[in-house]
């Protein structure tokens, strides 16, 4: 549990591999596939900072791993190295099933498959560990879905989206290598940028 819950190889890896092999999957209707999978791709990104701000925004919720008296840690886990955010809502639930939701939009199997997944192997493990409740998980999933559908059913964002791959037509590798570092950094959460982003700013604080 402490494994799935924390490795991103076992969250935002698989999801995102399942989301490149519904890009890949040979179908008829393959330009609207992928303008779906696009689409659901930029909702999801975009449910990840709405996540965010509402965290930022709504008063504080302490994880159950620190704030509930009666949650049993369990004994692979530890409440020293955890980010202290606010709990509420999960970003993680945004992200994943956010995703999840434009894979089944463009491919019924592997988006069922990966909303399995973000409900077994991504979220009930982050509330098996204490960090989060069910209704974190919960909201997070809500933004996620209600983010990707509103983008996928855009016409004005379908528009854009098909001219970015009509750009990857004659571009594909611009297109591919720009796709690769940013869901290379969605796999992470932005965890390293977050981290150069801290030391910049506790960096020119210092100089203050």
């Amino acid at each position: 549990m402490a494994d799935f819950a924390g490795r991103t190889a076992l969250k935002g890896g698989v999801i995102f591999a399942l989301f490149w092999g519904a890009w890949f999957e040979i179908a008829k209707n393959q330009w609207e596939r992928r303008t779906t999978l696009l689409c659901g791709f930029l909702g999801a990104a975009a449910s990840l900072a709405v996540a965010r701000a509402i965290a930022l925004i709504a008063p504080f919720r302490e994880r159950p791993l620190v704030g509930l008296a009666q949650f049993r840690i369990p004994y692979v886990t530890s409440s020293e190295n955890i980010i202290h955010w606010s709990s509420f809502p999960s970003d993680h639930a945004a992200l994943y099933f956010g995703v999840s939701v434009g894979i089944l939009l463009a491919s019924r199997r592997l988006g069922i498959i990966s909303l399995l997944y973000s409900l077994l192997f991504i979220s009930i493990p982050r509330m098996y560990v204490g960090l989060h409740y069910p209704s974190d998980i919960l909201a997070g999933a809500l933004i996620g879905t209600i983010a990707v559908l509103l983008v996928a059913l855009a016409p004005l964002v379908r528009n854009t989206v098909q001219r970015l791959l009509r750009y990857e037509l004659h571009n594909p590798s611009v297109f591919y290598m720009i796709s690769f570092f940013v869901t290379a950094q969605l796999v992470d959460m932005f965890l390293e940028l977050r981290m150069m982003a801290a030391f910049v700013l506790h960096a020119i604080k210092g100089l203050g």
